[in-house]
């Protein structure tokens, strides 16, 4: 779209101003059209790097060693977490 947009309103325009410039007039629209160039190229390059994070590439993060993962017992867990009420007259509970 970028192309297109400065194609339309400054190409084409300093493509048809050519025809009557003289020497000079030339060598200014040559070298504004290879400025203006220069300048979308160059948005586009950083848009791409931008799109892709190529910098990734070159200046990777510095990242701890991961520890490694407990595994608890979950039947242990759950007799900690477990609260039964009491029942009168229990057989099985002493005292």
């Amino acid at each position: 779209m970028l192309l297109l947009f400065v194609s339309y309103y400054y190409l084409f325009p300093a493509i048809e101003a050519t025809r009557d410039a003289t020497r000079q007039q030339r060598r200014v629209l040559g070298a504004s059209a290879t400025l203006v160039l220069a300048v979308i190229l160059f948005s586009l390059l950083i848009g791409l790097l931008i799109t892709f994070r190529i910098g990734r590439f070159f200046r990777p993060r510095q990242t701890q060693r991961p520890k490694p993962t407990q595994y608890p017992d979950a039947w242990a867990e759950s007799g900690k977490r477990l609260n039964c009420p009491k029942k009168k007259n229990d057989p099985f509970e002493s005292g």
